[in-house]
């Protein structure tokens, strides 16, 4: 047992320090050369985890996916309200992005290799599913406007904060992220939220991205 706790420790080490090269440089971009070179990182320890570059590639967008998503699924348990909640994931997703290598490498790769064949058969699938449930609480207690699609506005913003993320990471840096993210909001919520209310919101999203730098800088 304590065997396989030292190796599963080597291989998540692996996918740690190789995500750093991933994040920075891009799937194409990086070697296994470049990775073997990193210190972190065995020759032996790789080969014994990973056949190939692809598999490293692969198994670094499920550690990526498992831990935004379980970070995401948490929330759900909160007493958060619905809208305020899916407004909060965001915000969770920007700060992993912000200071994980590992969640910036892992949803880059996840756009430059395409599909996926790990663990994760679809991961965007995931994320439409986790917050069409979570647009379905707000929709019910009133949060969301009665006639909003649930799937379609799950669809959109899903690919809307994935958009927002590769063109704030450009470069390798993700400085414009958290107010691009606010900005997505501030556009989306007078379509989504009972007119009485989209100014609540937007205070909302305003207050807790202050928050949120404060806890950043």
């Amino acid at each position: 047992m304590a065997q396989q706790s030292r190796a599963e420790e080597t291989r998540r080490a692996t996918i740690q320090a190789a995500a750093e090269m991933f994040a920075a440089n891009g799937y194409a971009n990086t070697s296994l050369a470049d990775i073997v070179s990193h210190p972190a990182i065995s020759k032996g320890a790789l080969y014994f985890h990973f056949t190939s570059k692809e598999t490293l590639a692969r198994a670094t967008i499920d550690e990526q996916h498992a831990t935004s998503m379980g970070a995401c699924r948490n929330l759900l348990d909160t007493a958060l309200p619905p809208l305020e909640s899916l407004i909060s994931m965001s915000l969770l997703l920007v700060d992993q992005l912000l200071r994980s290598p590992l969640i910036r490498a892992g949803m880059r790769l996840t756009g430059e290799i395409g599909d996926a064949r790990g663990t994760v058969t679809d991961p965007h699938r995931e994320w439409v599913e986790l917050v069409a449930t979570i647009a379905d609480r707000a929709i019910d207690v009133g949060d969301l406007l009665p006639d909003t699609d649930s799937e379609d506005l799950a669809t959109f913003l899903v690919a809307a904060f994935d958009g927002v993320r590769m063109w704030s990471t450009h470069g390798n840096t993700t400085r414009d992220l958290p107010i691009r993210t606010e900005r997505l909001w501030t556009f989306v919520l007078p379509g989504i939220v009972d007119a009485a209310h989209v100014e609540f919101f937007r205070e909302y999203v305003r207050r807790r991205w202050g928050l949120a730098s404060l806890n950043t800088e």
